[in-house]
């Protein structure tokens, strides 16, 4: 967790390479709620599937798009459609994004927030 200029605060995923695999989507106004989003990631992403851009969700998901800029991307979206986290970068194909996706899932299924 860090805090931004603005002076709120926002996560990342970070692996043990130093790369950033995922973002939070959006910034908190307190550490408190920070920790909150963190732990709502963890919860979801264990065995969270991949889906493509348009399907609908009924559990939390990851859901894989084309971007406006010709990369795909992935996003974590709560059951309600919420998103709780988005990828740090784009990949050149979907396969790749899915691939990506799930490994996000298998390295955060062993952590504690």
């Amino acid at each position: 967790m860090f805090e931004t200029l603005s002076g709120d605060t926002t996560w990342r995923f970070v692996a043990l390479n130093g790369r950033i695999i995922a973002d939070s989507a959006q910034t908190f106004r307190s550490r408190a709620a920070a920790e909150r989003a963190v732990a709502a990631f963890v919860a979801s992403v264990s065995g969270a599937p991949v889906l493509v851009s348009g399907s609908e969700i009924e559990a939390p998901a990851f859901v894989v798009y084309l971007s406006g800029s010709g990369d795909w991307r992935w996003s974590l979206r709560a059951a309600n459609g919420q998103v709780l986290a988005e990828s740090a970068d784009g990949y050149a194909s979907k396969d790749a994004c899915v691939q990506a996706a799930r490994r996000v899932g298998d390295l955060a299924a062993g952590i504690q927030p």
